[in-house]
């Protein structure tokens, strides 16, 4: 049987909007904990919204997988 991780990104007052918080809302350890979970992940589910914010980011990584990835010289 699978481990199920829920997730949901909020702020301490209760804001869950990724469109304003931008990477520098995200500490390098905050990122890092989720790259860690994200590496042994078999699937993700999204709701619409976050995954039209995904959408542009999809097709670089696809042609080189350490796009994006914090601590690469390939991030941004």
């Amino acid at each position: 049987m699978r481990n199920l991780i829920y997730s949901i990104n909020l702020s301490i007052d209760g804001c869950c909007d990724h469109a304003i918080l931008g990477p520098e809302g995200i500490t390098d350890e905050a990122a890092e904990y989720y790259m860690d979970i994200m590496r042994d992940i078999d699937l993700t589910i999204f709701g619409r919204k976050t995954y039209e914010l995904m959408v542009p980011y999809w097709p670089d990584v696809a042609k080189d997988p350490s796009a994006g990835i914090p601590g690469t010289s390939s991030s941004g």
